[in-house]
């Protein structure tokens, strides 16, 4: 799947191919699904998501039934694969995959990172690789609070607007 251009080659973040589900929703300029076929069944491999990745989870809030936007990542291309919960994060050259995780106050800033979501106790790892931050500076927050309209340490109640 590729999202509609503009004529200089620009996908607005309006046409951005977007997966939504309870849990959050991922946005990208191009998907592509790669399928095994093991035992005569067409089994979904690995999803890779690229150009201008974004991606929000939610997560329960202690305060109320409903779940609230507290993680935020930004990167250039995202490989999934759904039998192992694996998730890659890659940016393109001299440029970092950003993460912002309002809930557990955690920010990252790396050319790479690993997400593996354990199956039995549903927690996440986060594995980074190469010139790993675990601070970001402020043109980096910069990005995401212009992709997310977010701030440092506000008290979110509702979805920003992309």
């Amino acid at each position: 799947m590729i999202s509609p251009q503009e004529p200089d080659g620009e996908v607005h973040d309006d046409k951005q191919i977007c997966f939504q589900d309870s849990r959050g929703e991922i946005f990208a300029d191009k998907v592509l699904l790669k399928y095994d076929y093991p035992d005569r069944k067409l089994v979904p491999a690995q999803l890779i998501l690229a150009g201008n990745v974004k991606i929000f989870n939610r997560l329960p809030s202690a305060e109320s039934d409903e779940s609230i936007v507290r993680q935020y990542v930004l990167a250039d291309r995202v490989d999934f694969y759904p039998r192992t919960k694996e998730m890659r994060l890659k940016a393109s050259k001299n440029k970092r995959v950003l993460l912002y995780d309002k809930e557990n106050n955690l920010e990252v800033s790396a050319p790479s990172l690993k997400i593996i979501r354990d199956r039995a106790t549903k927690k996440e790892s986060i594995q980074g690789f190469g010139d790993v931050r675990f601070s970001l500076v402020e043109s980096e927050f910069e990005q995401l609070r212009r992709k997310f309209s977010l701030d440092r340490g506000e008290s979110e109640t509702e979805k920003p607007s992309l």
